[in-house]
C-alpha cells in the first residue's frame, strides 16, 4: 500500500505566460506528488534485449515450421487399422540386430515418455511429431511412446497403436523402435531410438 504524502503545491514550469501559469496552478491544485521512492521509470529496452527477443521469435517460428514439415511428411493418420497389423519393431538400414537387442534390454535408459491415451488421431499425430522433434533437439537417445493396446476402443482395433508405429517409421531421426518390455508397457508402448541432431 502506498503512503500518502502531504499535499504540496506544484510550481508550474518557467517559460509559461502568466495566464498559463495560473491555469496550470489551478489544474494542479490538490494533486499529490509521488514520493521519490515510489516512482517507477520505464527504462528503454537495450538493443541486446531486442535482438534476444527477435531471436526467440525466429526460433519459435522455425520450430513450428519444422513441426509442420514433419507432419506434412508423415501420413495424415486416416488409415484403416486393417491395412496391416502394427509392426512390433522397425529399424533403418544402418541399425543392426545387435542394436535392436540392446534397445530391448534397456542399454539406453528412457529419458522421456509420451502418453497418447485418450487423444484423437489428429491430436496424437501432432503431439508425437512435436515430442520426437523436441527429444532430438535435446539429444535424447531413447524415449518411450505409450499408445495403449486399444482394448477399450469401439472398433476393437488399437488405432493409436497402429498409427503411431506407422508414423514413427516415417519420421526423420527415428533410427529404430521396438515393442516395449512388459515392465515398460509391453504391447501398449514402444521404445524409440533416435539419431543425434548434431
Amino acid at each position: 500500500m502506498l503512503k500518502r504524502t502531504k499535499s504540496a503545491s506544484l510550481t508550474p514550469p518557467s517559460g509559461l505566460e502568466s495566464d498559463d501559469k495560473k491555469l496550470l496552478a489551478q489544474a494542479l491544485q490538490g494533486v499529490t506528488p509521488l514520493a521519490v521512492h515510489n516512482q517507477r521509470v520505464e527504462r528503454p529496452r537495450t538493443r541486446a534485449h531486442s535482438l534476444f527477443q527477435q531471436q526467440r521469435k525466429r526460433e519459435a517460428a522455425q520450430q513450428q515450421t519444422n513441426i509442420n514439415t514433419n507432419l506434412f511428411n508423415i501420413s495424415d493418420g486416416h488409415l484403416s487399422p486393417d491395412d496391416a497389423p502394427p509392426v512390433t519393431q522397425y529399424s533403418t538400414s544402418g541399425v543392426s540386430t545387435v542394436t535392436l537387442r540392446k534397445l530391448k534390454r534397456g542399454f539406453w535408459p528412457v529419458t522421456a515418455s509420451l502418453d497418447l491415451h485418450g487423444m484423437t488421431v489428429d491430436t496424437a499425430r501432432t503431439r508425437l511429431s512435436m515430442f520426437i522433434q523436441q527429444a532430438q533437439q535435446q539429444n535424447m537417445r531413447c524415449v518411450r511412446v505409450v499408445h495403449g493396446q486399444g482394448l477399450g476402443s469401439v472398433s476393437g482395433h488399437g488405432r493409436l497403436k497402429h498409427h503411431s508405429r506407422h508414423w514413427l517409421s516415417q519420421m526423420a531421426g527415428v533410427n529404430a523402435f521396438i515393442e516395449a518390455p512388459n515392465a515398460q508397457g509391453g504391447a501398449g508402448a514402444v521404445l524409440v531410438m533416435l539419431g543425434t541432431s548434431g
